[in-house]
């Protein structure tokens, strides 16, 4: 079966969509420095559509809006890196603290954050990792070889943490966004073996 089909049934399949009506509402808070800068709403599965723009006035931004199912959006400060948001019922909240943002406030976005967190501690790690061959003082196809037990390793980690995140999130779309993310890395077996997870028989 065709990668990007096994990718769409995923989607489809995990994503725990309904047809009812999504009301939600984004309200954001950025420190002083971002005063008057433009905040863009970006529907990340629309391919990157600007769906809403707005200003920083007093510190505080707003989105609000309606939609047929919860999708995954970006808001995305002027100056900083986009803050990955689903819209789903309820009051989201956009919080910063000069270096980067998070969104909370509704349920699967309090679950998301969890896996961002943790993916970006194994991230880090990962960078720690490759940071300590640098200064290793050794003879180069040594520190090839080095390089290329720790990259496997990573792939590895992070294989382990997508496949254990999708497993433990059947029920909404928070698998959408880490396969999406890394669907390079993943196999179509494994996505069948995560459609097989999914599946209620």
């Amino acid at each position: 079966m065709d990668k990007k089909i096994v990718l769409l049934i995923i989607l489809l399949l995990v994503g725990g969509r309904t047809f009812s009506q999504v009301h939600y509402s984004i309200e954001g808070s950025t420190d002083h420095e971002y005063e008057g800068r433009k905040v863009f709403l970006i529907m990340v599965e629309e391919d990157n559509r600007q769906a809403d723009s707005t200003n920083v006035v007093n510190g505080k931004f707003i989105f609000k809006g309606e939609l047929l199912q919860p999708c995954w959006a970006a808001v995305c400060i002027d100056g900083m890196d986009g803050i990955f948001t689903v819209l789903e019922n309820g009051n989201i909240r956009i919080c910063t603290d000069g270096k980067e943002g998070w969104c909370e406030g509704t349920p699967i976005n309090d679950v998301f954050q969890k896996s961002w967190r943790e993916y970006q501690v194994l991230n880090q790690a990962g960078i720690d990792a490759f940071k300590k061959l640098d200064s290793l003082n050794v003879e180069t196809e040594r520190k090839k070889e080095l390089y290329a037990i720790t990259r496997e390793k990573v792939i590895k980690q992070t294989k382990e943490f997508i496949k254990r995140t999708v497993y433990e999130n059947l029920d909404n779309i928070i698998p959408a966004f880490w396969i999406r993310i890394f669907q390079e890395q993943i196999t179509v077996d494994e996505l069948n073996a995560m459609l097989a997870d999914a599946s209620p028989c």
